[in-house]
């Protein structure tokens, strides 16, 4: 029998989100282990011998090779970007087929479609829609899929092969300075590479179970009932349901990225919801959910904020010359690179603020020469309003005097 291993990602204060997906997948699968890759430090928050998965940590994965990506990416384009490292790394533990489930997720039967199909191949993907949409709308509701990639990286099943290894290296390679949400470059963080996958490499499958991740994208098409203890979805067992944007704290709300889309008109999906919620408050989610995210702030204690990450993923490969992005007190950090005066003849203006005064036309207008005769009043408006507006630290901003 081969070696099967399912693993999920998430920094530590969506870790309840990690306990229901690998208690809910342990239930159905007790002959598989689960492993969670927590993105940032635990930093005695939780005791990892007495969690229901193994737990890896970046270390695992290489943490001085990482440092950057922890740096380049905010929290959740992160824990997307790590997944074909997470997938690269158990391969080479010596596990034949890996099941990634995405944070958000709730199993409710055995994954047999894609357990089934995994000896037969070396990728398993799952689709967004399975069929035409119908109705008021249907259009524009595909042209959203097609934004957000035609493939859901909720699930992902893969075999040790060949194939396997190279679309790994070639995804991670991709989402290495491109797992953005960017629609207008064709990124919705690392979902719109997988539409390349089944092009670019022979023996990749398309599961088209409509049971299986089942998300609020298609619940308007996909019937869900329940029976008893099962969930139906178009009368086929529904063994994974996705919360994708669910907010616990707004648990009438199916998702965040469709305001109008209500948990209480959705019939039997709407009590799944509620079981989901139920499931994440018994795991702690009030408790983790304010647990602190180590790669949010420099060593100094001030928030990295995101023009800094914009900059330092600009810069591309050059960065390596700084070092650890999250010191601030070497002469050659990152961090005083980006708060140097741009001109020396002009100081206050660091490149942080140069690149956010690019950002802002009105602000441009109103001082059109920031190094010379508008320097002072720059200063002025960074001073009084401009760092509340870009939610900056006050820490960076010229002093008054200059």
């Amino acid at each position: 029998m081969p070696l099967l291993a399912a693993a999920t990602i998430v920094a530590k204060c969506n870790l309840a989100l990690a306990r229901v997906t690998a208690q809910s997948f342990r239930a159905e699968h007790p002959d598989i282990p689960f492993f969670v890759l927590v993105t940032d430090e635990i930093e005695g928050y939780f005791e990892p011998d007495q969690e229901a998965f193994e737990l890896l940590s970046i270390d695992d994965l290489g943490k001085q090779a990482l440092l950057s990506w922890c740096f380049r990416y905010d929290q959740l384009p992160l824990s997307y970007a790590l997944t074909p490292g997470l997938l690269e790394y158990l391969l080479d533990r010596g596990f034949e087929q890996v099941l990634f489930i995405k944070q958000e997720s709730l199993v409710l039967g055995r994954l047999s479609s894609v357990l089934d199909l995994l000896p037969q191949c070396s990728i398993t993907l799952t689709p967004h829609l399975l069929k035409p949409l119908q109705g008021p709308g249907c259009e524009r509701r595909e042209l959203d899929i097609l934004q957000a990639g035609t493939i859901n990286g909720g699930l992902i099943g893969i075999r040790d092969t060949t194939t396997t290894r190279a679309a790994l290296a070639w995804w991670r390679q991709r989402v290495e300075y491109n797992c953005l949400h960017d629609v207008a470059a064709g990124m919705h963080y690392e979902q719109r590479w997988l539409d390349l996958l089944p092009c670019f490499f022979a023996d990749v499958r398309i599961i088209r179970d409509p049971g299986c991740n089942v998300g609020h994208w298609h619940l308007p098409e996909r019937t869900v009932r329940i029976e008893g203890q099962q969930v139906h979805a178009d009368d086929h067992p529904c063994s994974l349901f996705r919360f994708s944007g669910f907010e616990p704290t707004q648990p009438l709300q199916a998702t965040r990225y469709f305001e109008r889309l209500t948990t209480t008109e959705m019939g039997d999906a709407g009590q799944v919801f509620a079981r989901y919620h139920r499931l994440l408050m018994e795991a702690g989610h009030s408790q983790c959910s304010h647990w602190p995210y180590t790669w949010a702030a420099f060593d100094n204690g001030i928030p990295v904020p995101a023009i800094a990450r914009d900059l330092y993923r600009q810069l591309g490969p050059a960065v390596q010359a700084f070092g650890n992005p999250f010191a601030s007190r070497e002469r050659n950090s990152f961090f005083a690179w980006l708060t140097e005066s741009v001109r020396k003849e002009a100081p206050g203006i660091s490149r942080m603020w140069h690149a956010l005064y690019l950002k802002r036309r009105d602000v441009m207008a109103a001082y059109p020469d920031p190094y010379g005769q508008d320097r002072l009043g720059l200063i002025g408006w960074i001073n009084t309003t401009g760092w509340q507006e870009f939610a900056i630290d006050p820490r960076l901003c010229p002093r008054p005097a200059v």
